[in-house]
């Protein structure tokens, strides 16, 4: 059920009748004007947190494609320690093998290799041609970076909105609880003059009875109207990512900014200001590189590379040795994968173009509706106005003709009725009017009226 008509359905829900009267709501200990439910919200809301982390990450992409246009740099060391080494003999072919005297006669043996060996590489590779992947790869991390960001913006507008709702909802049930109290009040006051022309015998005992049948009425309707304010409140804290037992009081009226645009206006500034689209626009930009990158896969690629290797052990002193040169790589046959990959691509990019064209007719179609939507909620507060006026001076005049026993408590009766609803369906129709103006401005990209 929208939240817009929340209130107005909770009014009309049946409750107990009693002589007790509705108590006023008990005093808050915030209030919020619907600037601040708005700021609290963006501040609270997790669709907004969860939006931002997708930002972060997005740019933390840009960011490594970026790293593939520089060079990179390795280095490897090792240690390696040899326990037990090969041993040769002295050995000359033709000639008996050398011996050491002071080895009892045995031949000489040398040790190969070295008990202790330390080695360094160090390889730098620059890639400086990749027939153009490494420059999409980056304009396309790019417009991923915009897109998340566009899509931030789309929900900070959308939370923007759902709290004005509540919000207006909110509003709207508060002022229905005081509208409810004043016909409450306007109720008592009928009896009081009921009871007091009963004791001078000008008041039968049905006017009495039908005084105190629309005083009870009326104290229903009133504890109604403020159990549906209470409720309407805790939605809004709900909404603001506030606990549901926060007691606050929403603080301002029904006031928007009138928007005098044209439909075709309105709807061409949808198109441009939209963050939705702009965020499909930016996904179908990024496709499109995502197109390129994959015809290219089996294109040759070209880098430069540097290699220094540095060794030392105990039978000779330290050495390094360095080379570099510039290395090509062509792939002939990739088994048909590039083909594969340019296809999956290419499918990318066409569903990301429907997508934008899909978004398109969606703006229109919304702002067309939102714009119509105002359209009849201003016309309609605009008729209401002078019939609340012309209520309020109904029912003064009919209390001062009771009063002077002109007109019957039931005449008194249906005038009441009237001054209430009158006063019900001008607070309905500036919810809507600015709840309806809130949801144009969301169409057409705009945060609040």
């Amino acid at each position: 059920m929208p939240c817009i008509l929340l209130a107005a359905l909770l009014l009309a829900l049946p409750g107990s009748v009693g002589d007790n009267l509705a108590q006023p709501a008990p005093a808050a200990e915030n209030a919020f004007t619907l600037e601040q439910a708005v700021e609290r919200a963006l501040q609270n809301s997790e669709p907004v947190q969860i939006a931002e982390k997708s930002v972060e990450a997005a740019r933390a992409q840009a960011r490594a494609a970026r790293a593939q246009r520089l060079p990179s740099l390795n280095l490897t060391g090792s240690y390696v320690y040899n326990g037990v080494l090969l041993k040769q003999a002295l050995d000359f072919e033709g000639f008996p093998a050398v011996q050491d005297p002071a080895q009892n006669g045995e031949p000489i043996e040398i040790e190969l290799g070295t008990r202790h060996d330390y080695r360094g590489i160090a390889q730098i590779q620059w890639p400086i041609f990749t027939w153009w992947k490494t420059t999409r790869a980056v304009q396309a991390a790019d417009q991923t970076v915009l897109a998340e960001m566009e899509a931030l913006n789309a929900v900070k507008q959308q939370t923007a909105l759902r709290t004005a709702e509540y919000f207006y909802a909110a509003l709207f049930a508060e002022k229905a609880a005081e509208t409810a109290q004043r016909a409450l009040e306007q109720t008592q006051r009928r009896l009081d003059i009921v009871q007091l022309r009963m004791e001078a015998g000008a008041a039968t005992r049905l006017d009495l009875l039908q005084a105190n049948v629309a005083k009870a009425n009326a104290g229903a309707d009133a504890m109604r109207a403020e159990n549906a304010r209470a409720l309407a409140m805790s939605a809004l804290a709900v909404s603001i990512g506030e606990s549901s037992d926060l007691e606050f009081t929403a603080v301002g009226n029904f006031q928007y900014e009138p928007i005098e645009d044209p439909l075709d206006d309105l709807v061409e500034t949808a198109l441009m200001n939209r963050h939705e689209l702009k965020e499909a626009q930016a996904l179908a930009e990024a496709a499109m590189r995502g197109v390129q990158i994959a015809k290219a896969a089996n294109k040759p690629n070209v880098a430069l590379t540097w290699t220094g290797s540095w060794s030392d052990n105990e039978k000779q002193d330290a050495q390094s040795v360095w080379s570099t040169g510039v290395g090509v790589s062509f792939p002939i046959f990739d088994g048909f994968a590039t083909k594969a990959q340019t296809q999956t691509a290419e499918a990318r990019l066409a569903q990301a173009t429907l997508a934008v064209q899909a978004l398109e007719r969606g703006v229109e179609l919304e702002t067309r509706q939102a714009y119509l939507a105002y359209q009849e909620a201003k016309a309609s507060i605009e008729a209401l106005n002078e019939a609340v006026q012309q209520a309020e001076e109904a029912l003064r005049i009919a209390n001062l003709s009771f009063e002077n026993g002109l007109i019957t408590s039931v005449e008194l009766a249906d005038i009441e009725l009237q001054r209430t609803q009158t006063e019900l369906n001008q607070l309905r129709a500036a919810h809507d009017a600015a709840a309806a103006a809130a949801r144009l401005a969301r169409a057409v990209g705009g945060l609040l009226p």
